[in-house]
């Protein structure tokens, strides 16, 4: 039976030989389009917060009578954490499976992010931030290596493309939406839909996610590291401790101190 024409190609035209047919990627599939929009869908949660936190300060503060110094704290503890943790966050990936460790990021930042939305003072809101963050550093090692097992050749190349592109746009659309939220005092919530928005869409990375991403491990994964992971999060603390602490005391000794040490704890590292 006569294959269909194609176009205005003759029924009867045969194909043409291997060698002529130009070297192209195969089309990228429908299941591996849905995974590319959720881990870009998580990378762009991950990074609005580190921002969209900024322009609604001084709401935060005037709610829940956060001092200036516990201010700083809600952007540095998130900061700090995601530093401590992203060395560890890879290393989970290789080793139980980058798919799951992504979803359990995404549950714990989902879940932080509802905290964020609900806490009444500062102790409350400064601890989801950190574990917010926590959340965040297990989660940005895993889009990066999905993205690199689950594509190859041009598929990978454009994947690249749209996370740099999402990157860029997530951190000049942090503090505007951020601000945008706030001013708009949707339901009389104030400052708190900046996190509540996360927890719809964290579901939804975890849904399509759990169907959609493959599963994927390092095949050759060390073990982790406990006491340079150790090391390693000890020397950040020393050194972003100090540096967010320092100008609201007046740089004493002791933030110099931590500096040194921290150094040194990382130059331990390194070596």
């Amino acid at each position: 039976m006569p294959s269909p024409a194609l176009g205005n190609e003759p029924q009867h035209t045969a194909d043409p030989p291997a060698h002529d047919v130009p070297d192209r990627s195969p089309k990228m599939t429908r299941a591996a389009r849905i995974a590319l929009v959720v881990v870009l869908v998580a990378e762009l949660m991950d990074i609005l917060d580190q921002s969209v936190v900024l322009t609604a300060l001084p709401a935060i503060q005037a709610s829940t009578g956060t001092g200036p110094a516990a201010v700083q704290w809600l952007t540095a503890g998130y900061s700090l954490t995601v530093a401590v943790g992203l060395i560890t966050g890879g290393r989970l990936g290789d080793l139980h499976g980058r798919r799951k460790i992504l979803l359990i990021g995404t549950a714990l930042f989902t879940l932080a992010s509802l905290l964020c939305g609900i806490a009444t003072g500062p102790g409350v809101l400064i601890a989801a931030r950190v574990i917010q963050g926590a959340g965040v550093a297990v989660m940005i090692p895993q889009v990066l290596a999905t993205l690199h097992v689950t594509f190859d050749s041009e598929n990978r190349s454009r994947a690249f493309g749209l996370y740099g592109a999402v990157l860029s746009l997530a951190s000049v659309l942090g503090p505007v939406l951020g601000g945008v939220l706030t001013q708009l005092d949707l339901f009389g919530l104030s400052w708190r839909p900046i996190f509540l928005i996360n927890v719809p869409v964290g579901l939804a990375v975890i849904i399509l996610g759990r169907k959609f991403i493959p599963e994927s491990t390092a095949q050759n994964a060390n073990r982790l590291d406990l006491t340079g992971m150790l090391l390693s999060a000890l020397a950040m603390a020393l050194i972003i401790f100090p540096l967010t602490e320092g100008n609201t005391h007046h740089w004493p000794l002791w933030c110099f101190a931590m500096l040194a040490g921290g150094l040194l704890m990382l130059g331990v590292f390194l070596r």
